[in-house]
């Protein structure tokens, strides 16, 4: 395993001095990631030519350079982007992007950092996580171990946790952040694969994860269609645990995420210490956790990447992290990634299934 990294820390590192620095104009090869509450700055993003300015500002501009180069812009384009904080008008009355753009370069930078540091966390945390997954083959789930590691370990759990011991900075909504709070940014190039989890909940009980993918999405369109009968679903199992509205039986039997009878088939996570899927993964968490304070050098990262302090540079390379992690335990052969993620032209209605958990407060 050292050596292998080795080998493609070095590939990483020539492909990088052969690289010429940028980042597309086209937004589409870029990826962003906004972790965050409130309204995505996405949707700002992309209206009219704002991603052409954004990029345009990543070195200070006053209004006469951005029109010699001419550059459309109108003056109330420019108040929106400093209303949603992606963008700053200095004292001298420049322009700068306030939000973090990596280019080619830095993308290239910060992913091999995140390989050395995956490589050890992953070592650390293989027990558990094969742990995780023997548990759930005994069930006859474990299709879905990689499914719950990412939705409710990795990208879930593990952030309530560094927001509740302020290690990272809360997210919620205040006087000074009245469209969305937290973090956002963009790398180029994105990612082959990534994820995601859609949650639906009527706010007590029992709560629907969804793990998707932009390959899954066809055999996945009941589950972003139809949430209001996901909910009815949700009250059934709150009422009397078992699933009894005749039409979502008929929407979703086929699914194979419960019986013919309403019953359900697939994990349930119950946050209590007698649920062996949630403490098996409270201990996943407890180690990441003490891996990010014990391992990451914040003043390197903050002076390697211009971050503005600890809790946005522990979520930028944390991110990155994240996919590093989840494809290194794929190559140990902990964890597999289902069909209908990896391959899901060729899989099933009932593999869905793989991709769905429930967790009960």
């Amino acid at each position: 395993m050292k050596n292998t990294t080795k080998l493609i820390l070095f590939l990483l590192c020539v492909n990088s001095y052969y690289t010429i620095k940028a980042q597309s104009k086209n937004f589409s090869s870029n990826e962003d990631i906004c972790y965050c509450y409130g309204a995505s700055p996405l949707s700002i993003v992309k209206l009219d030519n704002n991603w052409e300015l954004l990029l345009l500002l990543k070195e200070i501009k006053t209004i006469a350079q951005i029109d010699s180069l001419g550059i459309e812009k109108t003056n109330s384009q420019l108040k929106l982007l400093e209303q949603w904080g992606l963008i700053s008008k200095n004292e001298d009355k420049t322009y700068q992007t306030s939000i973090k753009l990596f280019d080619s370069i830095q993308s290239q930078k910060l992913r091999i950092q995140s390989l050395e540091l995956s490589t050890k966390l992953s070592d650390i945390i293989s027990p558990k996580v094969n742990e995780l997954w023997h548990y759930l083959k005994k069930t006859g789930r474990e299709k879905n171990a990689y499914s719950i590691l990412f939705s409710y370990v990795i990208d879930g759990m593990i952030w309530e946790y560094l927001e509740e011991k302020k290690i990272i900075n809360s997210r919620e909504l205040g006087l000074d952040s009245s469209f969305w709070n937290g973090e956002y940014w963009v790398v180029y190039p994105r990612r082959e694969f990534s994820c995601g989890t859609n949650t639906y909940s009527n706010g007590q009980g029992y709560n629907l994860k969804v793990n998707w993918s932009n390959g899954a999405i066809p055999k996945l369109i009941p589950f972003m269609t139809k949430a209001g009968l996901l909910i009815e679903i949700i009250n059934d199992l709150n009422s009397n645990n078992k699933v009894s509205n005749q039409e979502a039986i008929e929407v979703f039997s086929k699914y194979n995420f419960f019986s013919g009878k309403g019953e359900l088939s697939i994990p349930v996570i119950i946050k209590n210490s007698e649920n062996d899927i949630f403490t098996i993964s409270l201990e996943i968490v407890y180690l990441i956790e003490d891996f990010i304070i014990n391992n990451l050098d914040l003043k390197s990262l903050k002076h390697d990447f211009g971050f503005e302090n600890n809790s946005q540079a522990i979520i930028v390379i944390y991110h990155e992290m994240m996919w590093d992690i989840l494809q290194i335990l794929e190559r140990k052969r902990i964890i597999e990634k289902p069909l209908i993620l990896r391959n899901p032209e060729n899989a099933e209605i009932k593999d869905v299934s793989d991709l769905l958990f429930f967790v009960k407060d």
